[in-house]
């Protein structure tokens, strides 16, 4: 006979999820799983918050980089400037030498040969002068010669004329001996005047030779003496108007000179200012909540002869109006601005356009 052993096994045990559990026992359930809940959104938030602030401060560092690398651009573009207007500098200072000795090799290359055309006209005076002096002592000798040959001629027909009387005188004399002694000296005495005319006649002629002989040459010589004057006179007014020409080409280079310096300080003078304006008004500026560092608007600012602002007025959007109503309050309270000295550049600025952005 075989004996059986039974064990008694509770109904709880066998089917456990037909017991009824307890109400506090949900309770506990539940909020376990509340707080397991609330402790994962904490922790996700947490980790949220952890890589906002992660990136926030790569941006920062990013943004700090930039400014660095900015920075550095930025004074090497002023170096590069600063070497670039020495250049300049120097270039202009080698030009105005270059200028100023070529101007001075031109006249003493004027002077030189203004002296050349003065000696030519000199010596040329005086070989006229003395061809004139030669012709006049030429003429002097011929009138002495001919006054010579006629007074010998008209003392050989006096003579001839005498004799010729003394024979017919002669021969009268024998018959009518006081006649002829009356004729005779009558003979003489006409012969005397006859003799006195014809040099009388002579002399004025041979005067009058001469006078119209040295008139010649007085008119030839002031003719020569005129062309020479005129010579002279035309070789003075030439170099006239060539030195009136270089003085003339002179002053216009000197007001180009002038002008181009002074447009390049204006330039510089407007250049240097604008970086002092984005710095005053950066930091009159009040930034709005939600303005994005790529915001860019432009304003036509007009300024009093004191740097004062008188009216700001948005010519370009960024495309929210509460960041052009700050850039246009930021304007306003960095009145007055620094004006240039420079007349023309300050002239210029009286109403200009002005490119504001967060990051400018």
């Amino acid at each position: 006979m075989s004996v059986i052993e039974a064990t008694v096994i509770s109904k709880d045990l066998i089917f456990p999820e037909q017991k009824e559990i307890p109400q506090s026992i949900k309770q506990k359930d539940i909020a376990s799983e509340q707080l397991s809940l609330l402790r994962q959104k904490k922790k996700a938030q947490e980790e949220l918050k952890q890589k906002a602030e992660a990136e926030r401060k790569a941006k920062e560092a990013a943004e700090q980089k930039q400014k660095e690398a900015e920075e550095v651009a930025r004074k090497k573009a002023e170096e590069e400037q600063k070497q670039a207007e020495l250049a300049k500098q120097k270039a202009q200072e080698e030009a105005k030498k270059q200028k100023a000795e070529s101007e001075r090799k031109a006249k003493e290359a004027a002077e030189q040969k203004q002296k050349e055309a003065e000696e030519v006209a000199r010596k040329k005076a005086e070989e006229e002068q003395k061809q004139a002096e030669l012709a006049k002592q030429k003429a002097q000798e011929e009138t002495k010669k001919q006054k010579a040959e006629s007074e010998r001629k008209a003392k050989e027909a006096a003579e001839q004329k005498q004799k010729e009387a003394e024979e017919v005188a002669r021969k009268k004399a024998e018959e009518e001996q006081k006649q002829a002694e009356l004729a005779k000296q009558k003979a003489q005495e006409e012969a005397k005047k006859q003799k006195a005319e014809a040099e009388r006649k002579a002399k004025e002629a041979a005067e009058q030779k001469q006078k119209e002989a040295e008139e010649v040459t007085r008119k030839k010589a002031e003719e020569e003496q005129r062309q020479a004057e005129l010579a002279k006179k035309k070789a003075q007014e030439e170099a006239k108007q060539k030195a009136e020409s270089e003085r003339k080409q002179r002053d216009l280079q000197d007001r180009i000179d002038s002008e181009r310096k002074n447009e390049s300080q204006v330039r510089e003078a407007i250049e240097r200012f604008i970086p002092q304006l984005q710095m005053r008004v950066q930091r009159y500026w009040v930034r709005p909540p939600g303005v994005q560092n790529d915001m860019v608007t432009v304003l036509r600012v007009d300024l009093l002869p004191s740097g004062d602002v008188s009216n700001v007025t948005v010519i370009e959007s960024s495309g929210d109006p509460v960041f052009d109503r700050s850039a246009q309050a930021a304007v306003y309270r960095a009145s007055p601005l620094p004006i240039p000295a420079n007349k023309e550049a300050a002239k210029q600025l009286k109403s200009f356009n002005f490119k504001f952005c967060p990051n400018c």
